[in-house]
């Protein structure tokens, strides 16, 4: 699976390549990644700027009752999220089960595949199109992210972070993830699921102290600042308009 979408999103690389070699010199070349901004940088033998995206910041709320709960979160119909679910329940729970057995496991997102709605279980939740999912970060004890494949940057991991919840991540899913408080990667499973445990089972009082990070976090006003700067230069260096060409009718 993971060749099949890395192919499909290696010919759509190539034809944007082919398509802004073509954009005139003037022309503001903008990407979300900064690894993506270097290397088209180096393909396209010009300046390509990263304004990475943003979350909004909101307060998580006191200490919740009830049983120990993990989320995760993200489009339920895309390969990479639907395999990511499976490892989650498949692998990751049991393990976690053994040493937290009440814990509950939510997954939450828009337009759940058939594969998906399956993993729903006495333990397990699995919510379709929900209105918000900082309520569904909110209600959790730790967001979890094991990502095996996919490209780009996961912005629910940046969600999370903006929530307040900790969160414990592959390197795949904190692609281009500053450093945080709150954030946990790891690559090898018993140290996945010990992260989780640890904080499933550590008293919420103390997960908050580390909350000081949730102001790291860009704000989407801020990101929309950026590209609102980089029009305003674009629209100044730009002088007059160009002239239109017309046919004759």
């Amino acid at each position: 699976m993971a060749r099949g979408w890395r192919s499909a999103y290696r010919a759509r690389e190539h034809q944007a390549l082919r398509a802004e070699r073509r954009l005139p010199s003037r022309a503001r070349l903008l990407t979300v990644g900064a690894q993506d901004a270097l290397e088209w940088s180096e393909r396209l033998g010009r300046q390509v700027r990263s304004i990475p995206n943003g979350a909004e910041h909101a307060a998580r709320p006191a200490a919740k009752r009830g049983p120990p709960v993990v989320c995760f979160v993200g489009s339920l119909n895309y390969g990479p999220n639907i395999d990511s679910a499976q490892v989650l329940i498949s692998k990751i729970a049991p393990l976690v089960w053994q040493q937290v057995p009440d814990a509950r496991f939510v997954i939450a997102g828009r337009r759940p595949a058939p594969s998906v709605l399956s993993l729903a279980g006495p333990r397990v939740d699995v919510l379709a199109n929900v209105p918000s999912v900082l309520d569904v970060f909110h209600a959790a004890d730790v967001a979890v992210f094991p990502d095996e494949h996919g490209v780009g940057i996961r912005n629910s991991v940046r969600e999370a972070l903006a929530a307040g919840i900790p969160v414990v991540a592959t390197p795949v899913a904190a692609r281009e993830q500053d450093t945080h408080p709150l954030l946990s990667i790891e690559e090898d499973t018993d140290k996945f699921v010990r992260q989780i445990v640890d904080r499933l089972t550590a008293p919420r009082t103390d997960q908050r102290d580390a909350e000081g990070g949730v102001a790291t976090i860009r704000t989407w006003k801020a990101v929309t600042q950026e590209y609102l700067d980089e029009l305003r230069s674009a629209i100044h260096d730009g002088g007059a308009a160009p002239q239109r060409r017309t046919s004759p009718v």
